[in-house]
């Protein structure tokens, strides 16, 4: 972290304090992420002089692994929120070759700005969630992880032996700290409380944490704001609980099983919970009904995952794909499923995400999250009335993935869940937001406070060692790049902004890649010198891999239902298909083993899978029971890396204060 010794630098119509970490426009804040941040202190600190992206790395991401796209995505953010057009340079330009340079006149140049670096060690706590720290939502089951940041312990022995030698200064800072830190708190507030407008739901939030257990997998709360339900996963087994607001034991209302719930709702009267499964008995999910307290379950409709209820509990909406039309349907029946009826429908390249439907308090509208109408990725806000069909888009260009919607009790707005646009995190960061109907208008309600700042770019190493290839949103939209393993000079290799996991053929020719250009997700190929592409299938084909003798590749291949599938290299056809286990998934890819003979792939509860060619799937041995990621075994086959990780997830109330 960096502070200045003259608290506030402006130039042009801004202002920032580097104590305080803000930055205003004509007296305004402006929403800045911290890292970006970061990046506009160092380069007005070095203004006139050329920083290469190394210097800049160092600088902003000290004793962090990122890669250089972070740092254009920042430089893109910072820009954007100076106002600076396409090829117009009033603050930063870039150098060719070299760098970046803040260029822009400071207000006062007499004043020398002196900035002071601290090296800090970051911590993740896992246990012990600090209050300020709590902050997500029971809406979709997401929770940053709490950062601790602590000096080096070679800082803290410096001051531990200074305070030792001055026991007077010692007590006189502490009790300097003690003092400004509680009136800096009130000041912030009686400002904070001061700028807010009457009556902004959640202007004044109280955060509580209701369970502790970390295994949260999704939750609800009742109407009259006095249980929630949730489910907890361990290792794949599931259990559906009750919990009570002010306290008590916890009520099991379906014991652990290997199932999957997909949505859980309360009646408007709490006396009753919904909630949609799948398992052996429903393999296409299906939606029950049983009292909040336990009892007998009614299964009310077949073939329901996602679902909404709506306000007076008589209706619910939800979606539905049919491949034979092309389309994705938005319906609407009654909870003994008559009187179904489609709403509105939408063809599969510009679909929307089943499990954001809201309906509105008036029971009038349904608020949505939906495919973007761009060229770039990610989702925006819709709303669909029900007696006609309209159906209205708020373009969003800040918020990449809107993941739940619900409606404000006036209908003025949404609460919704959401990640950054220009975030690619492999852990997904995600926001609370208020966003009004029908301006659009966003602002945030929580924090994110996740140190998690790399890209997701998916890379690969060709066969013969000269080239990585990878997918990157560095021009827009994802797009397949090469670059040398030496010496940089990065080449685009597609150039139709939805192109993703790309892997290289054994003869390191060609590059594979996985193409949504038509909204399919088939399977393309591209020479690894660049030129036209050649579409191989009309099939989603995702996560694919060569064996080591490049006579096939591996691959998930959706048709029915999504499978593993072998590819003969050569022609291109399918040569076996395997089923998946029930929680098996090609997310984050596959790879064959050293002696080809089978294919590795994750499970989605715990360790990885085995596929042999000629026999059943089993699970790889000698390995934690715990959930992993990423892994590849070395180049002679001798060794096996593996990633790693926990994920905490509880249960949190957020409430608005008054």
């Amino acid at each position: 972290m960096e502070t200045t010794k003259n608290t506030t630098i402006s130039f042009d119509e801004f202002e920032v304090d580097a104590l305080k970490r803000t930055l205003l426009k004509k007296g305004q804040a402006v929403p800045l992420n911290p890292k970006t941040f970061d990046l506009l202190l160092t380069l007005v600190e070095h203004r006139g002089a050329v920083l290469s992206k190394n210097d800049l790395l160092d600088k902003v991401w000290e004793n962090q692994f990122v890669e250089e796209n972070n740092l254009t995505v920042h430089v893109a953010a910072l820009r954007k929120v100076l106002g600076e057009k396409k090829n117009e340079h009033r603050f930063i330009i870039t150098v060719p070759g070299r760098g970046y340079k803040f260029i822009a006149e400071l207000n006062e140049p007499e004043n020398e700005i002196v900035i002071e670096s601290h090296k800090f060690s970051r911590i993740l706590v896992d246990e012990e969630i600090t209050e300020n720290e709590k902050l997500f939502t029971w809406l979709n089951g997401h929770k940053p992880k709490a950062i601790a940041e602590v000096e080096t312990s070679e800082e803290k022995q410096t001051w531990i032996e200074w305070l030792k030698l001055n026991p007077i200064m010692a007590t006189l800072l502490v009790a300097f700290f003690l003092l400004s830190t509680i009136f800096g708190g009130y000041v912030w507030q009686k400002q904070r409380q001061s700028n807010l407008s009457p009556g902004v739901p959640f202007a004044q939030m109280q955060i509580r944490q209701l369970t502790t257990n970390g295994k949260v997998s999704r939750a609800a709360l009742s109407p009259d704001g006095k249980l929630f339900a949730y489910v907890t996963n361990d290792l794949g087994s599931r259990t559906l609980w009750l919990g009570q607001i002010e306290g008590g034991n916890d009520i099991v209302l379906r014991p652990a099983a290997e199932a999957v719930y997909s949505e859980l709702a309360f009646s408007p009267d709490s006396s009753h919970l919904y909630f949609s499964l799948r398992d052996d008995k429903n393999p296409k999910s299906a939606l029950y009904k049983m009292p909040v307290f336990g009892g007998a379950q009614q299964k009310v409709l077949d073939e329901i995952s996602s679902f909404s209820l709506s306000p007076d509990g008589k209706r619910i909406a939800f979606g539905q794909r049919s491949e034979e039309e092309g389309k994705d349907s938005l319906i609407i029946a009654s909870t003994d499923g008559s009187e179904r009826r489609e709403v509105a429908s939408f063809p599969k390249t510009q679909s929307f995400i089943f499990d954001t439907i809201s309906w509105s308090d008036d029971g009038n509208r349904l608020a949505l999250s939906g495919v973007g109408d761009g060229e770039t990725i990610g989702n925006d806000i819709l709303t669909a009335e029900i007696s006609t069909g309209e159906i209205k888009r708020i373009v969003n260009e800040n918020w990449r993935e809107i993941a739940k919607t619900a409606w404000l009790k006036d209908d003025s707005g949404l609460i919704v869940t959401a990640i950054e646009s220009s975030s690619w995190s492999s852990v997904p960061q995600f926001h609370v937001l208020r966003v009004e109907i029908p301006s659009g208008k966003t602002r945030e309600i929580t924090t994110d406070r996740s140190s998690y700042d790399s890209s997701l770019n998916l890379s690969s190493v060709s066969p013969d060692g000269r080239y990585i290839i990878f997918h990157s949103n560095r021009g827009g939209g994802f797009d397949i790049w090469r670059t040398d393993i030496d010496s940089g000079n990065p080449l685009q290799l597609t150039f139709g902004k939805k192109n993703f996991q790309p892997f290289v053929s054994a003869d390191s020719r060609q590059v594979y890649y996985k193409s949504w250009e038509k909204g399919v997700g088939e399977l393309r190929r591209v020479s690894i010198d660049g030129g036209e592409p050649e579409i191989l299938n009309d099939k989603e084909t995702s996560w694919g891999g060569f064996s080591p003798d490049g006579k096939y590749f591996a691959a998930g291949y959706k048709t029915d239902k999504n499978r593993l599938a072998i590819f003969s290299a050569e022609n291109h056809q399918i040569v076996k298909q395997f089923d998946f286990p029930k929680s098996g998934t090609m997310w984050m890819g596959s790879r064959w083993t050293p002696d080809g003979k089978a294919v590795a792939y994750r499970d989605s509860n715990y360790g990885y899978w085995l596929q042999p060619i000629d026999a059943e799937a089993r699970r790889m041995e000698g390995l934690p029971k715990e959930k992993l990621y990423n892994f590849a075994w070395s180049k002679d086959g001798k060794q096996f890396a593996f990633v790693r990780g926990q994920e905490i997830r509880d249960v949190v109330l957020i409430s608005n204060r008054k």
